[in-house]
Order: C-alpha cells, then sequence, then structure tokens
C-alpha cells in the first residue's frame, strides 16, 4: 500500500487544476440557483416575450475585411433562428476565397465553414461559433463572436457583426423568412 509521503506526491483526482473545481463549483451553484431565480416577475417577463419572438429562417451574405495573410473572404450565412419559444438560434456560415496562396494550409483556396449557436431577446443578439471541420482536419480553429440587430419594423434585413483575432471583423446582412409556428 503505497501512503503519500510528501506534498508533491499529492493530485487532483483525473488531473484536474484548481481551477477546474472552481468552475465545477461555480456551475453547481447556478443549476441550484436557477429554481430560485425561476420564481420572480424578471424570468417571467423574460419567459414571455422570447415565447413572442417567431422562429425564422435566415439567407445572409456577408463579408471577413482582414485574414492575417492579408486577403479578404466572402462568406454565405444559413441560420434558423428563436427556435423552441427561447431566442435560440444555430447558424452555419461557409468561407471561400479562392485565386490565393494559403500559406497555413498551403493551397490555392480557403475554405471554413463556422456554425455556432445564437441568442436573440428582442432587436438585439449574440452569436458564436467554430468550425470543427477544419479542425478535425487538422487546421486552425476558425473562432468567431458577434452581436446581431433585427428589427423588421425598422429595417427589412437584419445585420451581423463579427470578430476573429484570426480572419478580423465580419459584417453580414441576412433576411429572414418567416417559418410555421406549431
Amino acid at each position: 500500500m503505497n501512503n503519500i509521503t510528501s506534498s508533491s506526491e499529492f493530485s487532483l483526482p483525473l488531473g484536474q487544476s484548481p481551477h477546474a473545481m472552481k468552475k465545477l463549483i461555480a456551475l453547481f451553484a447556478f443549476v441550484i440557483a436557477l429554481p430560485v431565480f425561476g420564481q420572480n416577475q424578471f424570468a417571467d417577463r423574460l419567459i414571455e416575450d422570447l415565447a413572442l419572438q417567431d422562429p425564422t429562417l435566415e439567407v445572409g451574405v456577408g463579408y471577413a475585411f482582414q485574414h492575417q495573410e492579408g486577403f479578404g473572404i466572402p462568406r454565405l450565412t444559413l441560420a434558423v433562428n428563436n427556435l423552441f419559444a427561447a431566442g435560440i438560434g444555430f447558424y452555419a456560415t461557409p468561407e471561400y476565397r479562392g485565386g490565393i496562396t494559403f500559406t497555413e494550409d498551403g493551397t490555392d483556396f480557403y475554405f471554413r465553414i463556422p456554425m455556432g449557436i445564437s441568442f436573440e431577446y428582442g432587436v438585439v443578439g449574440f452569436f458564436a461559433g467554430l468550425d470543427p471541420l477544419s479542425a478535425a482536419m487538422g487546421k486552425n480553429w476558425r473562432k468567431e463572436i458577434g452581436i446581431i440587430y433585427s428589427d423588421p419594423t425598422k429595417i427589412p434585413v437584419n445585420v451581423r457583426l463579427g470578430y476573429s483575432i484570426w480572419v478580423g471583423p465580419t459584417l453580414g446582412i441576412g433576411y429572414r423568412f418567416p417559418m410555421v409556428k406549431e
């Protein structure tokens, strides 16, 4: 039977760090607090407002302005928004640029498909995504975050502003088609 003889031999189970334990405790506290949070007027109002948003199918075009290697990238966005009466949506944005020298991949084209999740409340939303397909092929993770503005009473299109350290700022304009709500 092995005895621990010094503190340098002690480690947390499964190689966890003290930071991982703090995150686990914070997650546990959040889950415990959810039922309490759900019993107030703010949460009831939020749920009521989200239920009023109709689901939509979005088709959009955009542009990534300045990749680290010096070229811009056209984009196409396909998204479903405001699902489950909860303001949640999902998107995929294929990006393609041909006729270039893409040093990182050693090709004459750039191709990535960032995909992710969005959350909208009222006319403002947020999105975050990454490209797991390129990462699975051993290429650079394409990650992005951004905001969405969509107010069909003022303008017929929505605007997506995003940012990625690797690709730089992005801008997208999309049109939303109503989906049948069951």
